[in-house]
């Protein structure tokens, strides 16, 4: 729920988590307002990214893309692979509360229960929709590929500056220590959050806070998640850890860039 006090009017935001993305939700209320529409939706102007129409998607998750008149959505599609650039809904939405709660009762009324699906797409005659084009820096995960891919471009300072040069992003807070470089460390096109111990090579990588990386150990094109360890002499080269990961002495592990080795949570290799 966003409450704007000075109008004293409540707003509904509704946003999936799959999309990383500095977004200033005062200008997307002040449009949604401006316009007059019943729902406001965030789009980008793009082609329809692989993972979200991969075959192999096991989830077979929905995708939306709309064609607009005067800002207005005028056909909703559900899954359409079209070539070339598409409007691509972000799944970011803006509501008037009281309307919102008008919308989910009629759709419990009639056994509906996709927003999306079942509401919006079948009712943009009725409903008045409203496009918000969005034109800056985000990073849409689709699957373990574009993970990696989006994580990776952090490593440019045009995107990491893209993503966090709008407003405060905050997070849980967990004090710690310096990264500590230590011996014949080396590091190259690194990003290494607080709290790390580094006595080997790292390169193109990513470090989460409390990863060590043992002597001798090579880490190349990673993502290593909180408090992963790499123990001496390990070699690892397109590789996504998650939490409290341990790879043991000497072992090597790689994937390529277009398929990195996933290890989950707490496992040793």
């Amino acid at each position: 729920l966003y409450y704007l006090e000075k109008q004293k009017e409540k707003y509904v935001i509704i946003a999936d988590t799959n999309i990383a993305v500095n977004f200033d939700f005062k200008d997307f209320i002040n449009e949604h307002k401006e316009s007059g529409a019943d729902v406001s939706v965030a789009y980008t102007v793009q082609e329809i990214p692989e993972g979200l129409v991969n075959a192999q998607n096991s989830r077979k998750d929905m995708f939306y893309t709309f064609k607009l008149e005067d800002g207005r959505v005028k056909n909703w599609y559900i899954n359409r692979k079209e070539d070339g650039l598409q409007n691509l809904s972000m799944n970011i939405y803006c509501f008037d509360r009281e309307y919102l709660i008008n919308l989910v009762n009629e759709a419990y009324v009639h056994g509906q229960t996709y927003l999306e699906r079942d509401v919006l797409s079948n009712e943009v005659d009725a409903i008045h929709i409203h496009g918000y084009k969005y034109e800056g820096y985000y990073a849409r995960i689709c699957d373990r590929k574009s993970f990696f891919e989006e994580n990776m471009k952090l490593l440019k300072d045009e995107n990491l500056e893209g993503l966090f040069a709008g407003g405060q992003i905050y997070t849980k807070l967990r004090d710690d220590n310096p990264t500590r470089y230590i011996g014949d460390a080396k590091a190259s096109n690194v990003m290494v959050a607080d709290g790390c111990v580094i006595e080997g090579e790292i390169e193109n990588s990513i470090l989460f806070r409390g990863v060590k990386v043992g002597k001798g150990a090579k880490v190349k094109n990673c993502i290593l998640m909180q408090d992963t360890e790499i123990k001496a002499g390990a070699n690892l080269e397109y590789v996504i850890t998650d939490k409290k990961v341990t790879v043991t002495e000497d072992k090597e592990v790689k994937g390529t860039d277009t398929f990195p080795v996933f290890v989950a949570k707490r496992q040793t290799i």
